[in-house]
């Protein structure tokens, strides 16, 4: 194999838009178009960024050995590192976490997950195959310009903040970063999440297949068009608060009718995993299973007619669509400066 020292370095301006035609190209994995030309990122010797990388970890490609370092250390963070370790995707030092301040919290995830917490966040960022973007919309401008120098083509950028598209963090990165938008929700903590996953304009199908096997490890994963995400947002990323609401109001409705508060509980908790049940391993439309344990004039009938008497599927819609708009307010700029709202 040729050295790449043999070569002169290239102008800056030309190491984005060279063409594949230089000893070495055809190792990369990871993939540009201008056009209908191929290129690939290149260094100032002409060699794709990738390739390069492929030579310092002796012939291992980003798919082959996955390193990670996760921007933020709150409880999507958490879950994820969890679920990557917990699913043997990683192990603990193929991983690091940096946060921009509570030192307290990153030796806390230290001590409990055996992963290292840099005082070196750029060094952290630039040895990462993955980063991972697991911080609050209205710090993810300061975020990208804080890093943006550390990060380069030839390493993805996964962004779980709601509302945030890849368009906003691709015009602050680097030309030609890869950049995947996730919107998974809090089950994540349990490894049962619903994760949604879309690319950005440089995002390959390696990348989408490594970014929905991350994201595997926390739950199902499903692909969507961008346009859809803010959608997805108001749907599973804020739906568990829904079903938790829905549960409290059955709690409390049972309860109100003489059930002791355990018992209400157990009950309610049962019934919600044994209808989950029957739609996933049944493969029967919702509607269907309703009607066959809805007999006329009997007691479902009568509670589910309070329900359609109160528009409770319109209730729902409303819900939904109101998470969607605030998904799609979060990517303005004045909600960027001050909301202080988690990403779900």
């Amino acid at each position: 194999m040729m050295n790449p020292t043999e070569f002169s370095p290239l102008p800056k301006e030309e190491r984005l838009t060279r063409p594949l035609n230089r000893v070495g190209h055809n190792m990369c994995q990871q993939r540009w178009y201008r056009g209908r030309t191929l290129f690939r990122p290149c260094d100032e010797r002409g060699f794709c960024i990738d390739w390069h990388l492929n030579q310092r970890t002796g012939g291992k490609f980003m798919s082959q050995r996955e390193t990670y370092c996760l921007i933020g250390a709150g409880a999507m963070a958490e879950a994820i590192l969890s679920g990557l370790l917990k699913n043997k995707r990683a192990s603990a030092e193929q991983i690091r976490l940096i946060n921009r301040e509570n030192a307290d919290r990153l030796r806390q995830m230290e001590s409990a997950y055996g992963i290292r917490c840099p005082r070196q966040k750029e060094k952290a960022i630039a040895d990462a195959n993955t980063i991972i973007l697991a911080v609050k919309p209205k710090d993810m401008d300061q975020v990208l310009k804080q890093y943006k120098d550390d990060i380069r083509p030839g390493q993805r950028v996964i962004s779980v903040a709601a509302g945030i598209s890849t368009s906003f963090i691709e015009e602050r990165l680097p030309r030609g970063t890869t950049v995947i938008r996730a919107m998974p929700n809090t089950s994540s903590m349990i490894g049962r999440s619903a994760t949604a996953l879309c690319g950005g304009a440089y995002a390959t199908e390696e990348d989408l297949n490594s970014a929905s096997a991350t994201f595997s490890s926390i739950g199902s994963v499903v692909r969507v068009e961008e346009k859809d995400m803010d959608a997805v947002t108001g749907l599973s990323g804020s739906g568990p608060a829904y079903i938790y609401y829905l549960v409290e109001g059955l709690e409390r409705a049972g309860v109100n009718a003489g059930l002791s508060h355990p018992v209400a509980r157990q009950l309610t908790l049962q019934t919600l995993v044994g209808a989950a049940h029957m739609l996933l391993e049944t493969g029967e439309d919702p509607a269907q299973l309703r009607h066959k344990v809805t007999s006329p004039g009997g007691t479902t009938m009568a509670g589910v007619q309070s329900l359609a008497d109160h528009d409770f599927h319109q209730t729902l819609i409303t819900a939904v669509k109101r998470a969607q708009k605030r998904s799609k307010e979060l990517a303005s700029p004045c909600p960027l400066r001050h909301c202080a709202d988690d990403p779900v």
